[in-house]
């Protein structure tokens, strides 16, 4: 897929892709055309290209609309001097996501790129991009200062953030996408998770399979 356009924030930009997120969540993104997101927005399709090269870049920019309140760079990212603010970190991160992920809107975008994927495989990796991503991401970088700062025994900050975020997806999966009517996960659940995690990076030594004895 081509590398996306940069983000426009111009107000006929905005109403392209609230008409492009109508449209998605209506009909799904196959079925969605550009003719038809000009006709929604009320602008020509000459606007929306001069925006957006292709309907998948439209979608991107959808995507960022609605999980731009948490999905920040790493740089945006605290730094943990203490175990403590390693806690809140985490916690806050985690809350922030659950929030945005399991609003009804943000379970329909994914309900509609998961059932597309394997007509657009294109899709899966948009949504690896857009959603896990950045949060594995941020993570990562919170849990690599907690690290230089000697506050966590050493492992992979990649697998480390995997471990802390497919606790947090099963919480969308689970309590979301599968079910009937969403059930969030509580801050006190959230918390619980967090707590599990941090128990595995403070007080188990690291695993390594060539130090194992022969059976």
């Amino acid at each position: 897929m081509p590398r996306p356009a940069p983000h426009r924030d111009d107000t006929r930009s905005q109403t392209i892709r609230q008409a492009a997120r109508t449209l998605f969540l209506r009909q799904g993104f196959a079925a969605t055309t550009l003719d038809q997101v000009a006709a929604e927005a009320s602008v020509s399709k000459a606007t929306i290209y001069t925006r957006y090269r292709q309907k998948e870049e439209l979608l991107q920019g959808v995507l960022d609309d609605f999980l731009r309140d948490w999905a920040a760079p790493p740089s945006g990212s605290p730094a943990a001097a203490t175990i403590g603010d390693l806690r809140t970190g985490l916690q806050v991160l985690a809350e922030q996501a659950a929030a945005q992920l399991m609003r009804p809107e943000g379970l329909a975008l994914v309900r509609m790129l998961i059932a597309e994927m394997n007509t657009q495989p294109e899709l899966g990796e948009l949504f690896v991009r857009t959603v896990p991503g950045p949060l594995l991401e941020r993570v990562g970088a919170l849990l690599a200062s907690a690290q230089a700062a000697g506050l966590v025994r050493p492992a992979e900050p990649e697998l480390a953030a995997r471990a802390f975020v497919g606790p947090l997806m099963s919480f969308v999966m689970l309590g979301g996408l599968l079910a009937r009517e969403p059930h969030p996960p509580t801050p006190q659940q959230l918390a619980a998770m967090v707590d599990l995690c941090l128990h595995g990076l403070l007080h188990f030594p690291a695993f390594h399979p060539a130090q194992e004895e022969p059976s």
